[in-house]
């Protein structure tokens, strides 16, 4: 994630929430994005918005 974030530093960097049983996984994914999403859906909103339906 450092190698990322030095190559693209003005790209906001996001991921969509685990299922709940993966809760530590996203503790430690979290504090290197800049947004955690809910769904695929939310992310299609994120990327693509007044596309989506």
């Amino acid at each position: 994630m450092t190698e990322l974030r030095a190559a693209l530093p003005d790209v906001p960097l996001a991921t969509i929430r685990p299922h709940d049983s993966l809760a530590e996984e996203l503790s430690q994914v979290a504090k290197h994005v800049d947004l955690v999403l809910q769904s695929c859906e939310e992310a299609l909103a994120f990327v693509a918005p007044g596309r989506s339906g």
